[in-house]
């Protein structure tokens, strides 16, 4: 499994990305599919600019990655 200190580098080293368009998804969010050295992940954009959920919630940040800081 590759060691990914921040969402912004795996999507950097991704070799393959493609959109994700889930038919039943209403909260706003921009999903995409990512491979990182053969390994396959799940990608979830979030904000609240984007995703009403968060909004409703009074989220004020995402959820935070484990890691460095980008």
């Amino acid at each position: 499994m590759p060691v990914i200190g921040s969402v912004g580098e795996l999507l950097v080293r991704a070799s393959s990305r493609a959109e994700v368009r889930p038919g039943d998804g209403k909260a706003g969010a921009r999903y995409e599919r990512v491979l990182v050295e053969g390994e396959a992940f799940f990608v979830k954009h979030v904000s609240p600019a984007a995703d009403w959920i968060m909004r409703v919630a009074a989220a004020r940040q995402g959820i935070q990655v484990p890691g460095p800081a980008a």
